[in-house]
């Protein structure tokens, strides 16, 4: 089975490399109907009621939470460059939460700053109040960069044919995510999870992150795209190489920009941060770190600090040089959830009755990313996926038995009727 779609279709202006410490905020869209090829669907994909964001309670807590999770994931996971999506970590982690119970819920939960429930509604009433942004995924064009911005969440349930799930929870990630529920066959189901994941970034990650095989019964997938020219664009004419710090202290000259206006500003704890204006009111934050500090050792709680210090809103005069970025990163989930407290998840023996009539293990979980950073403007996309098999049986205890000495045998049918009964002194027959 091919395991390659379709080229991703890249800016021309981003498609070059370089690297910055970067954290794109985004906010979540609507889950209107998605096309996915292959697969037989379950259930209609159906638009979800919208919410309005003021009357769900928990969206504060989940906007915390998630800001929370994209700084102990980076930290966690100990990577120099590494692009994730916490808003799409956390919906995977409501959709399972739907249907766990016990401990499991519970880790999940405070994961999610909130109950399962109210995170729920907060995801949707997000994505209620952005829906203007979001757009029929077979109808992105990236090149060039629309005069709109492009905010396009999905969410995919795929199931092994023959895998029935509770009604219960289908209708909740149905009705408040607008998820799309498929089966497919075991000879099918790798090019359906490639598919999927390949129309709905654009083409941005290629393919999905999980190998299903024949032991694969489900699969929650996320899909997250946002594109965006910058409300003010940087010159490409100011474009020159400049000297790149890496890691290790090696000096590499790589594509920088350079721009001089008024930006939103803030120092927090030696940590310079300027946020950027794209289009239709989302922001791009740039965080430099303080001189001797890793990207990755700004804590949670100084990003919490930024986002406040930037609300605040001082605009001086910015003389800025940012490199150019083309980042593709992969990072597997399984070790960092039990880090981050989701261990009964991850751990062989969740509580995820509430999704399938069969014992489910998470198995598979994986978030592939891609960001470019251009002077056009910005693009990335970023997939989150869970795959779940039955579960596991504890392997059978090994015992060492060497018939090397006189012994008995039997011939008996299946109601226990003893048809032969031998003793073998000699197994060559001798007397």
């Amino acid at each position: 089975m091919s395991r390659r779609p379709g080229p991703a279709r890249l800016p021309r202006t981003l498609g070059v490399l370089g690297l910055a410490p970067l954290l794109v905020l985004v906010a979540c869209t609507s889950g209107e109907e998605a096309t996915t090829p292959g697969g037989e669907q379950d259930q209609g994909t159906e638009v979800p009621e919208p919410v309005e964001l003021g009357l769900a309670g928990a969206v504060e807590d989940h906007l915390r939470a998630v800001s929370d999770l994209g700084a102990d994931l980076v930290a966690e996971a100990g990577q120099d460059t590494l692009v994730v999506s916490p808003a799409g970590l956390a919906t995977t982690l409501a959709m399972l939460g739907a249907g766990a119970g016990g401990a499991t819920r519970g880790e999940i939960e405070d994961l999610l700053g909130a109950d399962v429930d109210a995170t729920l509604e907060a995801i949707q009433a997000l994505r209620a109040a952005r829906s203007d942004l979001d757009q029929d995924p077979a109808m992105i064009e990236l090149d060039p960069l629309p005069d709109h911005a492009i905010l396009h969440l999905a969410n995919q349930v795929v199931l092994a044919e023959g895998t029935e799930p509770h009604q219960a929870w289908s209708d909740t990630v149905t009705g408040r995510l607008g998820t799309e529920v498929v089966t497919a066959g075991e000879d099918e189901l790798q090019q359906v999870l490639d598919d999927w994941v390949n129309l709905h970034t654009a083409g941005l990650v290629e393919e999905s992150g999980i190998d299903a095989d024949q032991d694969t019964l489900l699969v929650v997938q996320d899909a997250l795209l946002v594109a965006s020219a910058w409300l003010t664009n940087f010159s490409e004419s100011s474009t020159s190489e400049e000297d790149f710090t890496l890691p290790g202290g090696d000096v590499v000259r790589v594509p920088t920009m350079h721009a001089e206006r008024p930006q939103a500003y803030a120092e927090v704890d030696g940590h310079q941060v300027v946020a950027f204006d794209l289009l239709d009111g989302l922001d791009l934050a740039v965080l430099l770190p303080a001189e001797g500090t890793a990207p990755t050792q700004v804590t949670a709680e100084q990003w919490s600090s930024v986002s406040d210090a930037l609300a605040e809103g001082e605009q001086p005069i910015v003389e800025l040089a940012l490199p150019r970025a083309d980042v593709e990163t992969s990072l597997d989930l399984m070790p960092l959830l039990g880090t981050l407290g989701a261990a009964e998840l991850v751990g062989g023996s969740p509580d995820l009755g509430g999704i399938l009539e069969e014992d489910l293990v998470v198995d598979q979980a994986v978030q592939q990313a891609r960001l470019q950073v251009g002077e056009e403007g910005v693009v990335a996309a970023a997939v989150t996926e869970i795959g779940g098999t039955g579960s596991a049986q504890p392997p059978p205890e090994r015992v060492e038995m060497t018939v090397d000495r006189p012994y008995a045998l039997r011939i008996v049918d299946q109601d226990g009727w003893v048809l032969l009964h031998g003793v073998i002194g000699d197994p060559r027959g001798e007397a």
